[in-house]
């Protein structure tokens, strides 16, 4: 009994992601793997990932814990694996994003646009680390509100715009490659000794300007 219910909830998981990515099946790069153990989208207030946003809409992003079941219509919450990271010092180092036009030209930037969109610093030592970077478990998934459109972009003419969009963590390291491994484990992570910061593969999605 036992086992057939950990089958149904490793299908779940499964059928959660898969709902996910076909909810973003025109969308090339809608949904990206960050890490073995987390994925990255964008996502609309009422959720689920979106590929579409108007231009003076809030854009949410999702980091994902892999195999999670995020919703099945009925609240069951099975999830089980928390992964952690390290979140960056400034909300300025969290994204690297840019916007498009239709004819692949980059939109300027507002004042608030380049404000928040600067180089990351990686920790120095240790103090440094555990000064700075505050440690960020996740179950399940987490949601947070990142910008609008409007905010960070000069859009002038209205039309359809590509919106590309990289998120920034700091993540324990081993032989140059995040310790996935120390990510879901605790005492690894807190002993780990090399840190470092990753970004994610760029997810694209339309803003519309009216």
């Amino acid at each position: 009994m036992i086992n057939t219910m950990k089958k149904q909830l490793q299908l779940l998981s499964i059928l959660s992601l898969t709902m996910v990515l076909n909810a973003t099946a025109d969308s090339l790069t809608n949904v990206v793997p960050f890490t073995a153990n987390l994925t990255f989208y964008l996502q609309k207030d009422l959720g689920g990932a979106a590929n579409q946003f108007k231009s003076d809409e809030m854009i949410y992003e999702t980091l994902l814990v892999n195999g999670t079941n995020i919703s099945n219509g009925h609240g069951l919450w099975a999830g089980t694996n928390i992964v952690s990271y390290r979140i960056l010092p400034s909300y300025a180092q969290f994204y690297n994003f840019k916007l498009l036009n239709d004819e692949g030209q980059e939109v300027p930037k507002t004042k608030k646009g380049f404000d928040y969109n600067q180089p990351a610093e990686p920790p120095k030592g240790e103090f440094d680390l555990y000064r700075k970077f505050k440690f960020h478990p996740i179950k399940g998934q987490d949601t947070r509100a990142m910008f609008r459109p409007d905010e960070m972009f000069v859009i002038t003419n209205k039309g359809v715009y590509e919106l590309e969009v990289r998120m920034r963590i700091c993540v324990p390291m081993t032989n140059g490659l995040p310790d996935t491994n120390a990510m879901m484990n605790f005492l690894r992570h807190t002993r780990a000794e090399n840190f470092g910061i990753i970004e994610s593969p760029p997810v694209r999605v339309k803003v519309i300007k009216d």
